[in-house]
């Protein structure tokens, strides 16, 4: 059984990782070695094992770099299973039982906002800490949504908890975004 993992010419596969490096294998011969060389898609599988493998969650994680030319937008990721010879398949196990795989493509958002611009001035001051506590008051005032979520909570709309943090980091308390590395805050 192989997948083939696809992606658009804005994104370079930079790095993955198996949750098992024993379970799968890629194809790199196109590529030598160097991730950047690979244009589109990866192919990775489990060809070749007699045995069945069994794996709940998580199973590989990709890291991409996006281009400095692409714009804003959502650029998909997919995953498709295929049989050796290349034709769309039902993967089985090692008795020809079909498997039920549930496959999570993903997306790569392309936006031109920072986390805690308010007004989208390109900078985090004190004025966009007041207009998300305006915002949060009720007043009748713009912002930017998706830059008000400070806290990279699953919440739509900014909470007093997003405020705290961008008021904490103002003063140096706390850094802006609560997440060592977190690709919401620091892409």
């Amino acid at each position: 059984m192989i997948m083939k993992i696809a992606f658009p010419d804005e994104l370079t596969l930079i790095r993955y990782a198996f949750a098992d490096e024993d379970l799968v294998y890629h194809f790199e011969e196109e590529s030598e070695g160097d991730l950047s060389k690979i244009e589109n898609s990866i192919y990775m599988g489990w060809a070749g094992r007699s045995d069945d493998i069994t794996i709940n969650g998580e199973l590989l994680t990709l890291t991409f770099h996006v281009s400095r030319t692409a714009e804003n937008g959502t650029y998909p990721i997919t995953v498709i299973f295929e049989n050796a010879e290349g034709y769309e398949d039902t993967p089985t196990n090692s008795s020809a039982e079909l498997l039920e795989i549930l496959i999570s493509n993903g997306e790569v958002i392309i936006s031109d906002f920072l986390v805690g611009d308010m007004d989208g001035d390109g900078r985090i001051t004190s004025a966009d800490a007041t207009l998300l506590a305006r915002w949060l008051a009720g007043h009748d005032v713009e912002i930017n949504l998706r830059a008000a979520n400070i806290t990279c909570s699953d919440n739509e709309l900014p909470t007093v908890q997003d405020l705290t943090r961008l008021v904490r980091a103002l003063v140096g308390d706390f850094p802006l975004c609560p997440h060592d590395g977190c690709e919401k805050c620091d892409p």
